[in-house]
């Protein structure tokens, strides 16, 4: 039996068990790689759609709608400096896929080649856990200063509201995790317990 099947079997596992969690584990590592190769088609679309929505709408706006459209920021028309920085906070939304992907990825090629160790799986969901909890905030902030920004260099409208919104159930989400990794921990240390005394 190899060093994957072994650890997945665990002491008290059969080959076949052990078998079939593999399986899953190397299904899940292909849909992950799938997600990693989705990524760029989904900011590209992101992208298009920043972009071509002003126009789309101006295209097929009444004359009197299409005045006021035409007032609304184009991104496409900042100058560099302004395009640089509106693009920058845009790309920094994204950031979150891909540290989410690199965390679960890591884990579950672990899980694959055998090691699978009690630290790094819960190192790997507080890893998650903080990433939620703090992109948000983070994503939020760098929004914000990317409009005030723009708008300080005479490229926004002086009437262009500025907002601060963070999406909490993200956040709340990162909070579960953080508990999931304490309740884990604390069940593997009566577990621990447990057998020593036995």
């Amino acid at each position: 039996m190899r060093d994957s099947d072994m650890a997945m079997a665990g002491p008290h596992g059969s080959a076949a068990q052990a078998q079939a969690r593999l399986k899953k584990l190397r299904l899940l590592n292909r849909l992950l790689w799938l997600c990693w190769f989705g990524l760029p088609a989904m900011i590209g679309i992101a992208y298009w759609t920043r972009v071509d929505s002003l126009r789309s709408a101006i295209a097929g706006a009444t004359p009197e709608e299409a005045k006021c459209l035409h007032i609304m920021p184009d991104p496409s028309n900042l100058s560099l400096d302004a395009g640089i920085l509106f693009w920058s906070a845009f790309a920094f939304q994204f950031s979150i896929y891909v540290a989410v992907l690199w965390v679960l990825h890591t884990m579950v090629r672990k899980f694959i080649s055998g090691q699978i160790f009690v630290s790094d799986t819960l190192a790997g969901l507080k890893s998650l856990g903080i990433i939620l909890m703090l992109w948000p905030f983070l994503t939020s902030t760098a929004d914000y200063a990317a409009d005030v920004t723009i708008k300080a260099w005479g490229e926004l409208p002086v009437w262009w509201p500025l907002s601060f919104n963070v999406d909490l159930g993200v956040v709340a989400m990162g909070v579960f995790l953080l508990a999931l990794r304490v309740v884990i921990e604390h069940a593997i240390d009566i577990k621990s317990d447990n057998e020593l005394t036995i």
